[in-house]
């Protein structure tokens, strides 16, 4: 179950023939306690899509490169290629 504010980039994944993410992912610390959620992830990656400040930020300090929804809306070619699709 992906949050609606989501879906159109699922289908997009879909469509395209990308790789489809993780819905819900939890990004731990190196304690292995969860610090972020990302409403998707590709975690091979490191890449995902956060829909509040505080776990895009939490998830950038542990390495993820965590993409907006505007962003990945507005430059969904350069968002594409770089999940490897």
């Amino acid at each position: 179950m992906a949050d609606p504010a989501v879906e159109g980039i699922l289908l997009r994944c879909k469509a395209a023939g990308a790789p489809l993410p993780e819905v819900g992912y939890e990004v731990q610390n190196k304690r292995e306690e969860v610090i972020a959620e990302l409403e998707l992830a590709w975690p091979k990656r490191l890449m995902g899509i956060a829909l509040s400040e505080e776990d895009k930020t939490a998830a950038e300090k542990v390495g993820w490169t965590v993409w907006e929804m505007i962003d990945v809306l507005e430059r969904y070619d350069v968002f594409q290629r770089s999940i490897g699709g």
